[in-house]
């Protein structure tokens, strides 16, 4: 099976939604899926936070306008909290003509699954393997909208090759070496011999010390910067490194 899977080898779900009757009908339609276990149902990303510290959570399937509920705070500030960015993976159910700010701070905390309330059965099952496995996936629905925002966006400046070395730990050099090269967390885990819990923490502080907000960005400076090269020649030379 493609995507990451708890000790019950099922996809470990959050539903998450301020509308009791939006959260029903996505746990009617994605429970009909023999691979998904329905871990949580809550009405806030705070919710989706303090249940996706439980081991059997691989995934937190939530609608944008979940992320301002209860927080205190703007919706924007509230996604660039290190609760959000902490979260295991998140598949973001979007609306036509979503709210472009919310769905840029989307963006930047890290998200990178996107799905159509419109899209059927079969797109939002390949959407939770690819996404629960740490990859990312865009339906064809929202699709403009998301790389067009990610198009405008700017990139933060990054540390360069050797302040980021520098900074990394060997484990955390290892994990950032092995999702350039296309790994999910759950290929991760099991090369490292850890946990996909370890390889989020690894993930989070990688992103942290660089002064990234996303995998993707990750990915994209350790080829930027050289610490990861085209020809492959950095696997074995990170990953035998004392």
């Amino acid at each position: 099976m493609t995507g990451c899977e708890n000790e019950t080898g099922r996809i470990g779900t959050v539903i998450c939604d301020r509308d009791l009757l939006v959260r029903q009908g996505l746990r009617a339609m994605l429970g009909e899926d023999p691979a998904v276990e329905i871990v949580a149902m809550v009405d806030s990303i705070s919710r989706a936070a303090t249940v996706g510290r439980d081991a059997r959570v691989d995934l937190v399937v939530s609608t944008i306008g979940a992320l301002s509920v209860g927080e205190g705070v703007n919706p924007a500030g509230m996604l660039a909290a290190d609760a959000f960015r902490a979260l295991p993976n998140v598949l973001l159910v979007l609306e036509p003509g979503e709210n472009r700010e919310l769905l840029k701070a989307a963006i930047q905390a890290g998200v990178r699954g996107f799905v159509s309330k419109t899209d059927p059965a079969e797109v939002f099952r390949e959407a939770l393997r690819a996404v629960s496995g740490g990859l990312a996936f865009i339906s064809p629905a929202p699709a403009h909208d998301v790389l067009h925002i990610v198009g405008s966006m700017r990139l933060p400046r990054p540390r360069m090759n050797g302040e980021l070395v520098a900074v990394l730990t060997r484990r955390e050099r290892e994990v950032l070496i092995l999702m350039a090269d296309g790994s999910s967390n759950g290929d991760i885990a099991r090369r490292l011999y850890v946990s996909e819990a370890t390889v989020r923490s690894h993930v989070y502080r990688i992103l942290h010390k660089a002064g990234l907000s996303s995998r993707s960005q990750a990915v994209a400076y350790a080829y930027r910067t050289e610490l990861v090269r085209a020809d492959g020649s950095h696997l074995g030379e990170v990953l035998s490194t004392p």
